[in-house]
């Protein structure tokens, strides 16, 4: 038998079903996603089961379901206990029994058939039984295979249908031409008994017409089933489903509603769908609490408004529905409508409910479908983004395995790495990519890395062409979400131009400490030249400066009388002269110990400080109105010793360019106002142009004659010197005969806060 030869209806329906049961069967999932589907996927299969079993049993002709060698059986319908007059339980336990009732002559044929079944899954053979009370049955064995879906067989259905009848008539026709021919008269003989006239079963298939119904049923879900789903979308399976439906139901009409159980944006639907958009919970739950809907007359009473509306789009009066998850928030209502009082047959019922169950898979399958190929779409996005940085990154970027094979590498790698560019290094080991003594030692640290499981980060250096380079190399161990190891990433950086840079770096620093060295020498030899001078300003030039200032007392006692007025007057003026330039010489003295003194800092009290001063000055001075206002509790932190002197000259400067004033006013305090919150000294003196401000703290530097004030200029320079050891700066703001405010600032005196400390005196 070819598997082209037609089937009896009947039997290719049997074929059909048992290959959509098993499909059905090897589609269903158990994950807790799909618990509701399957519960309701499985109603559906028991209850096809059933219809499966009440064809069987109606059928006249015997139907084995068994292995290819039909030593073992799956299924024995009950008519064969009719026409082998034996029972099918013995079937189920001896495999063989079926043999031993056919005839000894036709046996040879029989196993032929079955040794051909066994490769192909076909046959078709006639043979004849012998039944124990001795009765001979004609019978024709018709097999088809039932197979994986790698193609191997795995059952073999056989349909046996008993055709001693047909024998007999065709016998019979032989004989009744015979007699024509020979002049006889005709003599027919009785009609065969057949085992399966049974009045009650006939009727009942009479009456229900189960094989009929059941074979269109079972060629719409062959359609179904058959069809290639892959690649459509949803709402492209439901046009098609409900167009096979509407093909099928003649005497109804098939809706399909999408209901929405939130408002929003939606999933474009097909021209058959009507979307329903539910907003209560309660009304939602109420049309989804039973999954099938089975109202024989929708105007009889009041209804979910959905079912309402349907019925009043197609004029019906009665509904027969199923529910199905369509989409996340998207359930779907497939429903047949009629007029009113019309029932809907069981067979409708149970086809309805089958396409659901069957449509409920494969709209599961094409949503996870539709959801793999956007999760494979932006892998591919994420893929080409990734590969764009891995190419181009600027350095060498491999990834190794761990059986040392090169499976990845970027651009720069291909293109500039150690094989000719027109080389793939893909799928070559480290043997294979360097000399041999560079691949030992590449292969010892991808040892390390893969047995510490840590990154090895190092630096190399590789002189090619007499030109020496350096590498910064980095080697990563790669492992799966299991921990388990996959291999190496590796990456290697040119840090060639870098290392000139420390070399430079290096090299300056050498020049740099050189030089300090030097300066340093140069700065004691300074130091040394100062001190010397130092000594010879106090030793070598005072000793002049006493000699004139000696003879001129000499000749002012001893000869003064002898001279005249002018004589007299030029003597005392050189004996001025000499005490100016011996306090000039004090002051150079004192400003360049001002420069070799050590600070020793210490918290002190500035307020009180200048409150001494101030009292010094004023008890040497000639008596004078004046105001003077210090601000209380000024802390800073400096030299008290050397910050005296800066008071003494500041202070001193603010009595001394006052004193023409009729009423000297004089303050201190700080400015808060200001950045670093400066000290300052301010007085209503005589003031001085800010156009020669920058000469102001430069030694001997006046900006006001000897005639009007006396000094020598080296009081403001001392104080900037002062203040510049500590780290701070000096400044003075003025105007003429609008006074003089000087400024400085002290380091950390914009650290204070809060409460002031304790001075250390």
């Amino acid at each position: 038998m070819s598997r082209n030869t037609p089937l009896p209806p009947s039997f290719e329906s049997l074929i059909e079903h048992i290959d959509y049961l098993k499909r059905r069967i090897q589609s269903l999932e158990t994950g807790p996603a799909q618990k509701a589907v399957q519960d309701r996927t499985d109603d559906a299969l028991r209850q096809s089961e059933a219809r499966f079993h009440q064809l069987t049993e109606h059928l006249r002709d015997v139907f084995f379901l068994s292995a290819p060698d039909r030593l073992r059986f799956f299924y024995v319908s009950p008519s064969y206990e009719s026409v082998w007059d034996s029972r099918a339980a013995d079937l189920y336990s001896n495999p063989a029994a079926w043999l031993t009732a056919v005839a000894p002559e036709d046996r040879a044929i029989v196993e032929q058939a079955l040794q051909r079944s066994r490769f192909s899954g076909c046959h078709d053979v006639e043979y004849r039984l012998t039944l124990k009370n001795g009765t001979v049955r004609w019978l024709r064995d018709r097999a088809y295979p039932v197979r994986h879906a790698n193609g191997t067989i795995q059952y073999i259905a056989s349909l046996i249908e008993d055709i001693t009848q047909r024998k007999h008539d065709a016998q019979q026709i032989a004989a009744l031409r015979a007699q024509l021919q020979q002049g006889q008269p005709l003599e027919v003989a009785p009609p065969i008994a057949s085992p399966w006239h049974d009045p009650v079963k006939d009727t009942a298939i009479a009456e229900h017409k189960v094989i009929d119904e059941v074979n269109q049923r079972l060629n719409l879900l062959n359609r179904i089933s058959t069809q290639s789903w892959s690649g459509q979308k949803p709402h492209e399976i439901l046009e098609q489903v409900v167009a096979m439906l509407r093909s099928f139901y003649g005497n109804c009409t098939v809706d399909l509603s999408l209901l929405s159980l939130a408002a929003g944006p939606q999933e474009l639907l097909p021209a058959t769908a009507t979307l329903e958009v539910l907003t209560d919970p309660a009304t939602s739950k109420e049309l989804f609490s039973q999954p099938c809907i089975d109202i024989p007359d929708l105007h009889a009473g009041t209804y979910h408004p959905v079912l309402q509306r349907c019925a009043t789009r197609h004029d019906a009066g009665a509904l027969y529905g199923q529910t199905f998850a369509y989409a996340e928030g998207q359930v779907g209502l497939l429903m047949l409508l009629a007029k009113a009082g019309h029932v809907f047959s069981a067979p409708d019922r149970d086809t309805l409910r089958d396409v659901v169950a069957y449509l409920t898979l494969l709209l599961r399958d094409a949503r996870h479908a539709n959801e793999r190929d956007q999760a494979l779409a932006a892998l591919r996005r994420s893929d080409s983004i990734l590969r764009a940085i891995f190419d181009t990154l600027p350095g060498y970027i491999w990834f190794k395995d761990a059986e040392d094979r090169i499976q990845m590498a970027n651009r720069l790698f291909s293109e500039t790495g150690p094989l000719d560019p027109t080389v793939d290094p893909v799928g070559k080991t480290t043997s294979e990519l360097w000399p041999p003594e560079r691949a030992k030692i590449y292969r010892e640290r991808d040892e390390e890395v893969l047995r510490t499981r840590q990154p090895l980060k190092y630096e190399e250096s590789c002189t090619v062409q007499g030109i020496t380079r350096w590498a910064e190399i980095l080697r990563v161990p790669t492992l799966s979400a299991d921990g388990e190891l996959l291999g190496i990433i590796g990456y290697a950086h040119d840090i060639s131009e870098h290392k000139q840079y420390l070399a430079l770096v290096e090299r300056a620093r050498d020049e740099l400490e050189q030089r300090v060295a030097q300066r340093t020498a140069e700065l004691e030899a300074a130091n040394d030249d100062l001190e010397s001078f130092s000594y010879s300003v106090s030793h070598d030039l005072r000793a002049p400066l006493r000699a004139i200032d000696g003879f001129t007392r000499i000749l002012q006692e001893e000869y003064g009388r002898q001279l005249n007025n002018d004589a007299r007057n030029y003597l005392h003026k050189v004996t001025e002269a000499a005490a100016r330039m011996n306090q000039l010489i004090d002051n150079l003295l004192s400003l360049s110990h001002m420069s070799l003194r050590d600070l020793r800092k210490s918290r002190f009290n500035l307020s009180a400080l200048a409150r001494e001063v101030m009292d010094s000055i004023i008890s040497q001075a000639t008596p004078r109105p004046h105001t003077i206002e210090i601000a209380p509790d000024l802390h800073a932190q400096g030299d008290p010793a050397l910050m005296r002197v800066v008071l003494e000259n500041v202070l001193g400067n603010a009595w001394k360019f006052s004193w023409q004033r009729n009423h000297i006013h004089i303050s201190v305090g700080r400015a808060d106002s200001l950045p670093g919150r400066p000290f300052f000294v301010l007085d209503n003196g005589a003031g001085f142009d800010m156009t020669y401000a920058g000469k102001l703290f430069k030694p001997f530097q006046r900006l006001h004659g000897v005639n009007e004030f006396e000094g020598n200029g080296i009081g403001l320079a001392t104080v900037q010197r002062i203040i510049s050891r500590h780290g701070g700066r000096v400044w003075a703001e003025s105007a003429v005969d609008e006074g003089t405010t000087v400024y400085f600032v002290l380091p950390e005196n914009n650290a204070v806060g809060g409460e002031p400390q304790p001075p250390t005196e």
